[in-house]
């Protein structure tokens, strides 16, 4: 046999079997091309309407039928359901307006669609691209972030994905925020959130299992609606939210940091080891401070903690130096109360009475007495002062009457 022509035949053989695999890895070729652009503003305030564009591209041979299904697809569901030769479709939070079309309409051969591929006469749309203007009013959304597709399907169900787009990220921030973030957490009863684009870790702490949404707003400034507190801050503020409200009543000494950085402080003036968390109570329009044990200050590591059994909005606060002429003790200085701040146990535990003293930390109830111990305390209490002389005469008194009175009738009874 010739050596060459075997050879030949090995390297046919050879590039064969690449074509076959280049062909199997391949798959199919798409009849529709979908695609979505990117947002100008991914990361809008709540309530601005951001907008882009989409493209649906039917290919050579193809036909799309009418009317056929086409979506906006927001966290996999359906936002807004359109036809593609719609000129404009208004859903809520959602419009769909077509901006230009190059396909043309008739009949042809071309496949059918149904539960299998089949050849044959087909009318509909024919190759062209159809190009649409997508608007969101982030107002009808949540904040946090979002995935935003497009997709058509051939089987007439705007709720299921047939062709789609890529995948496109936006999240909505509150208004007058500067950043915002989200995490979904599958259920659990304990995991640690980290949030570096907001500056925040949260260590869940649950009294059982639950999962669901966490987002997380940083503001620069005290948020509206809030009523001023009257303490320095240091310009940094945390709204978080639970968005199913899965983790309320089952947060259990949930640990919240706020990471703050040298030069915000040396900015704010602030004395770094007087930092502390407080909340805003919506209700009595109050901040309530978080000191020890339930609050803190960590600055080694450069973050302000506080246990807590809600989610709410947040807000970092210190205390300016003191004149130099001031001979006092430095911490928390208010025109009620004055705690020193010391090293603060991160895991120790406390409740929260919330009134209107910026710092009010309920402290355990004492146990409950019995009446001997009542009495001997009574006793031992006035030991060493002028009482005492009466206190044991009285206490001789006692011994000598129960002596005779036990005598007595001792004599009687013989």
């Amino acid at each position: 046999m010739n050596i060459k022509g075997r050879g030949t035949k090995i390297i046919a053989g050879i590039l064969t079997l690449g074509v076959l695999v280049m062909l199997i890895l391949a798959g199919p070729a798409n009849a529709f091309n979908v695609s979505l652009s990117g947002f100008a503003v991914s990361n809008p305030q709540q309530g601005d309407k951001i907008s882009t564009t989409a493209t649906i591209t039917i290919n050579s041979n193809e036909r799309m039928p009418l009317p056929n299904p086409a979506g906006v697809f927001i966290d996999d569901k359906v936002a807004c359901a359109f036809s593609i030769n719609s000129p404009e479709t208004i859903c809520d939070g959602v419009t769909v307006k077509l901006i230009s079309s190059t396909s043309s309409y008739g009949y042809g051969y071309g496949y059918k669609y149904g539960y299998g591929y089949n050849y044959g006469y087909n009318q509909g749309y024919s190759n062209g691209k159809f190009t649409y203007n997508i608007t969101i009013d982030t107002s009808k959304f949540s904040i946090g972030e979002h995935k935003v597709q497009i997709g058509i399907n051939v089987k007439e169900n705007p709720a299921v994905l047939g062709y789609a787009s890529e995948e496109r990220i936006i999240t909505i921030i509150p208004a007058g925020s500067q950043a915002a973030d989200s995490e979904t957490i599958p259920p659990t009863t304990s995991r640690t959130i980290s949030m570096p684009s907001v500056g925040v870790d949260i260590e869940l702490n649950l009294d059982s299992a639950a999962g669901g949404i966490i987002t997380v707003a940083k503001y620069n400034s005290l948020p509206s609606g809030t009523s001023a507190f009257g303490v320095p801050g240091l310009g940094k503020y945390i709204q978080i939210e639970d968005r199913d409200g899965n983790f309320t009543g089952k947060l259990n000494n949930t640990k919240i940091k706020v990471y703050y950085t040298d030069a915000e402080v040396n900015a704010s003036g602030l004395v770094e080891s007087s930092l502390r968390l407080a909340y805003y109570n919506s209700t009595s329009g109050t901040w309530i401070i978080y000191d020890a044990p339930i609050g803190g200050v960590d600055t080694t590591s450069n973050y302000v903690w506080a246990l807590t059994d809600h989610f709410s909005l947040w807000g970092v606060f210190g205390n300016l130096p003191k004149p130099a002429n001031v001979v006092s003790d430095s911490g928390w200085t208010t025109s009620k109360e004055k705690t020193t701040p010391a090293t603060t146990p991160e895991n120790a535990t406390a409740a929260v009475s919330e009134t209107t003293a910026p710092i009010s930390l309920t402290t355990p109830a004492a146990p409950a007495q019995g009446l001997l111990a009542r009495i001997t305390g009574a006793i031992v209490g006035t030991l060493g002062t002028a009482g005492t002389i009466v206190v044991i005469v009285f206490i001789v008194g006692i011994i000598i009457l129960a002596v005779t009175v036990t005598l007595v009738r001792r004599k009687a009874r013989k």
